[in-house]
């Protein structure tokens, strides 16, 4: 038996000795309940009377039998065991500086928070893995597992993916910053030929500072010195193997019952099991599932579809059920299939909801996906393309809005929309035309520029637009105590305090049972003290 520790520390050692005594011990435990129970039932048969002889006697013969049976296949699975199935490469690893749970990374001046989800790849399809552990550490957390093989493994491929939460400035009903999650997908090979075996090897993990929201780097000791690994981008394929200490091979059924059907249909269980794989927290379960739905080529976008505009998704990371089934569609195109043009506007909706401005965008802008859309897909598209600096772009599209709108509070939105642009142009005075615009149709564009200016006073970011968005809410609020407090917080943060003051006491005396008015008041006095 060769030793070749992989991947640093986890595992004991398995010496040759324990495993030729655990697997002579089965085969004679096997060979003795063989014989005790073929010595039973001869003890029966010598006992029995002479009415029930014969009863005995045929007992006994199939007793002898069977036993015979399993004495030949223990002996056999112990010659096989023993003479020819050698595991002879046996690995152990370890990932450091990983998330297992949604955590602060450290860096400072972001308030983001990440984790991972970590597999194992190698060049051998006669790799076994054993199993693996998790276990906290001070500098996150540990992911260590073993495998073994037949033959020499040349290089052990990582597999890593990385979510990425944040809050964003698009905010939601009640004025608070909308979380998103970005998701990102990468590989790094290892390679074993110039390793002896004699040290360990210890891989680990460290966030890029500068893009928190990307995988970060690796790199690798083989006890003589620590080495950066190529990261390199991942992506399903039909015919990578990534071995796993639990295949998901009770997902095969599913596309059984299916195989005849010019779509993929499920039921509303059998669908939310094959979500929850796509979207679950273990990499090899997740490329398993999706390799099944690739084979199934353009039968199945159907399933792809409705899985996106599925709400049911609890226990689920929809990031990755997004990112995991946008691989398979992309893998299936590659076989040369067309993708429906709605299939790239439902992903361009679903990108959006998570917060991911350039695939939306992107996606919105397919070929063929544009006579689809409605006033809502061109709000989206433009608001993404402002979040991405693209500001003639979103102006396009706001006025699109204006065009293909037929109720009032969209046409309203799109003023809204148009004013913001305005704003982070500079065009302070025509950003507020578009404010007034949209309020003179609905009263409801106030609430917006007192949502966003509440979202970027919580984020501190833009708080000179800030102001702006707060102060054209204040003229059509009717003194209201939420809008006042916006202005008021908004002016805290610029450290005008006597003026923040001066506002949080009105909003504090319109509603005095508001305890964040209350709090934001306390604020202001003590800093202006």
């Amino acid at each position: 038996m060769t030793w070749h520790p992989v991947l640093a520390v986890g595992f004991s050692d398995f010496p040759t000795l324990v495993q030729t005594v655990a697997s002579g011990g089965v085969y004679a435990l096997a060979i003795f309940y063989s014989w005790y129970i073929w010595q039973r039932a001869t003890d029966n048969v010598q006992k029995a009377k002479a009415e029930t002889r014969q009863h005995f006697e045929r007992i006994e013969n199939a007793v002898v039998a069977l036993s015979f049976v399993l004495a030949l296949v223990a002996t056999v699975v112990w010659i096989y065991s023993t003479f020819f199935r050698h595991v002879e490469y046996f690995m152990r690893g370890t990932v450091r500086g990983i998330a297992q749970k949604a955590a602060p990374i450290g860096i400072s001046g972001t308030n983001g928070a990440m984790y991972h989800a970590v597999s194992l790849e190698a060049d051998s399809s006669e790799v076994s893995v054993y199993g693996h552990d998790v276990s906290s550490v001070e500098a996150g957390y540990e992911l260590r597992w073993a495998l073994a093989s037949r033959d020499p493994i040349k290089s052990v491929i990582l597999h890593i993916v990385q979510t990425y939460s944040t809050p964003d400035e698009r905010p939601t009903a009640d004025g608070k910053p909308h979380t998103i999650e970005t998701f990102d997908r990468k590989r790094a090979t290892i390679d074993l030929t110039q390793y002896g075996g004699a040290h360990p090897v210890d891989v680990r993990y460290a966030p890029d500072i500068a893009h928190p929201d990307k995988v970060g780097s690796l790199s690798v000791d083989f006890g003589s010195g620590r080495s950066a690994l190529q990261v390199g981008d991942d992506t399903i394929s039909v015919q990578s193997t990534v071995h796993t200490w639990a295949a998901p091979s009770f997902v095969v059924p599913l596309f059984a019952a299916a195989a005849t059907a010019s779509d993929l249909t499920f039921d509303r269980k059998t669908s939310a099991l094959l979500r929850a794989q796509l979207g679950g927290a273990d990499v090899p379960t997740q490329q398993s599932a999706a390799r099944l739905i690739i084979a199934q080529g353009p039968r199945a976008f159907a399933f792809i579809e409705d899985s996106l505009k599925t709400t049911d998704v609890s226990g689920i990371n929809r990031t990755v059920l997004v990112h995991n089934l946008a691989d398979v569609v992309a893998q299936i195109a590659k076989q040369g299939t067309s993708v429906p043009p709605s299939l790239p506007l439902t992903f361009a909706r679903a990108f959006y909801d998570l917060g991911d401005y350039a695939e939306a965008e992107k996606r919105y802008s397919s070929a063929g996906v544009s006579a689809l859309m409605g006033p809502d897909d061109y709000s989206q598209r433009a608001y993404a393309s402002q979040r991405l600096g693209h500001l003639n772009a979103a102006l396009e599209d706001y006025n699109q809005v204006l065009t293909v709108s037929k109720d009032n509070y969209r046409k309203a939105m799109g003023h809204y929309g148009i004013g913001m642009v305005r704003l982070e142009m500079g065009s302070q005075e025509e950003a507020i035309k578009e404010f007034r615009k949209g309020i003179e149709i609905d009263k409801s564009v106030a609430t917006a520029l007192n949502n966003q200016a509440m979202t970027w006073a919580t984020l501190n970011e833009k708080l000179d637009l800030a102001l702006v968005a707060a102060t054209e809410a204040v003229t059509v609020s009717d003194n209201s105590p939420a809008v006042l407090d916006t202005k008021g917080y908004v002016l805290f943060k610029l450290k005008r305090y006597d003026e923040a003051v001066s506002w949080l006491t009105r909003a504090a005396a319109g509603d005095p049972r508001d305890e964040e008015i209350q709090q934001h008041l306390a604020q202001a006095k003590a800093r202006r003290q």
